[in-house]
């Protein structure tokens, strides 16, 4: 289940690099001054460097993740994450959008996905 985490996470990442275009940033960032369309864009940057570093570690380091303390950290604050992202997805882009009701079902897999991982890792 870690390394199925780990294809989560990675997978997540690729879709975070086709997201400006998804979102047509080009266009609807205009509006906003260059701090916050930097900023927009610095932290979708971060967040898939972020993902990829732990969906690599989590698939290709999985032994290292079951048998040490900083990889059941890793595994519960992953799971931290796509809990509270799955929390806060209605509450900032609420429940009558088509695009926040699709990542509802992503975003319960992640978390299962974790929940899996941690239970393998602590075994």
């Amino acid at each position: 289940m870690i390394v199925g985490a780990g294809l989560f996470n990675l997978a997540i990442a690729v879709f975070h690099v086709l997201l400006g275009r998804v979102l047509g940033w080009p266009e609807k960032l205009e509006v906003l001054d260059r701090g916050n369309r930097a900023a927009m864009r610095l932290l979708n940057t971060a967040l898939i460097i972020l993902l990829t570093a732990i969906g690599l570690a989590f698939a290709f380091f999985t032994a290292d993740v079951r048998a040490t303390a900083l990889g059941k950290f890793l595994v519960t604050a992953m799971l931290i994450f796509w809990f509270v992202r799955l929390v806060l997805q209605p509450i900032y882009l609420g429940w009558s959008s088509r695009s926040s009701l699709r990542a509802i079902p992503v975003l319960v897999v992640g978390v299962l996905l974790h929940a899996a991982a941690l239970m393998a890792a602590v075994r």
